[in-house]
């Protein structure tokens, strides 16, 4: 058992709703009318503390958001490894990145990017989305993406959100409230939307970075 997952349990219940469905390092909290989502959280990433240079950084879990219309079928025979690819590649996803500090000794924090492979290709075949980067969970309030444990340790959630090449270029050569800007100009939302369009593109960036 994860050395904090009592906690994340107690943590989901009080902001996000019960533990739907379990699989593997992952815990399903079913949409509700507060929140019009599925919300996914990897449970076993804080084990170990990350490889930050400032404290308050190095506990945390990530997360995505999922549409409410997303196939997933809870129930005592909750196994979503069958779902097709273009609907299992969040978490697939989910479950990377939550290995990634382990095995490369660094850390995982707001407004960090990590691109799909190396050369950078799309999650799947119906979407252009090809690159993660690491917000707060806007979906959710203040209070879930922070807080303190017993210990009197600070502990973070992050919401993994995927995004274009075009996005991440702007994330790399602009500072991060760039984007943040075009996405909350143009309604980019943390719920996973693989059929969105870039908002880079639209903004007119696109012609500046190469793909």
């Amino acid at each position: 058992m994860p050395i904090h997952q009592e906690f994340i349990e107690k943590h989901l219940a009080k902001h996000a709703g019960p533990i739907a469905g379990r699989y593997e390092n992952l815990l399903f909290v079913a949409p509700s009318e507060e929140h019009r989502c599925h919300l996914v959280v990897t449970c076993g990433l804080s084990d170990a503390p990350m490889n930050a240079e400032e404290e308050d950084f190095r506990l945390a879990e990530l997360c995505v958001m999922l549409p409410v219309e997303w196939p997933l079928e809870y129930g005592e025979n909750f196994d979503p490894s069958h779902l097709p690819e273009r609907f299992f590649w969040p978490l697939r996803g989910l479950q990377r990145l939550a290995q990634l500090p382990a095995r490369t000794n660094s850390w995982l924090g707001v407004g960090h990017t990590v691109p799909n492979g190396e050369p950078m290709r799309p999650f799947a075949d119906d979407t252009e989305l090809c690159a993660w980067i690491l917000f707060p969970p806007i979906e959710f309030a203040p209070s879930f993406a922070r807080t303190r444990i017993s210990s009197g340790e600070v502990f973070n959630f992050h919401a993994l959100v995927p995004i274009f090449s075009d996005e991440l270029a702007v994330r790399r050569n602009q500072r991060l409230g760039m984007l943040l800007e075009i996405f909350a100009r143009k309604g980019v939302s943390d719920i996973i939307n693989p059929q969105r369009t870039s908002s880079a593109k639209s903004e007119g960036f696109g012609r500046f970075f190469k793909r």
